[in-house]
């Protein structure tokens, strides 16, 4: 999912992927400016975006992508 900024500009893109270890997910900020960043702790996530100058509208989005994703793992079938 595309993280933008107040001005429009990308900030970024947060995925979760799965963990290395344990079977569990790893949620990853890639930066546009090049880098990547996992987050193990999803209040660290948001305030790197809130950092980085991304709106609340889009914070939220993205809590509600990644518990999008953290539960269809968990549904059967």
């Amino acid at each position: 999912m595309d993280v933008r900024d107040e001005g429009g500009e990308l900030i970024g893109t947060v995925c979760v992927v799965p963990a290395k270890e344990g079977g569990g997910r790893e949620v990853v900020l890639m930066y546009r400016s090049g880098g990547t960043r996992s987050f193990g702790d999803i209040a660290a996530l948001i305030r790197e975006l809130e950092r980085r100058g991304a709106p609340f509208e889009a914070r939220k989005r993205v809590v509600s992508f990644i518990a999008e994703r953290l539960t269809a793992e968990r549904r059967p079938g």
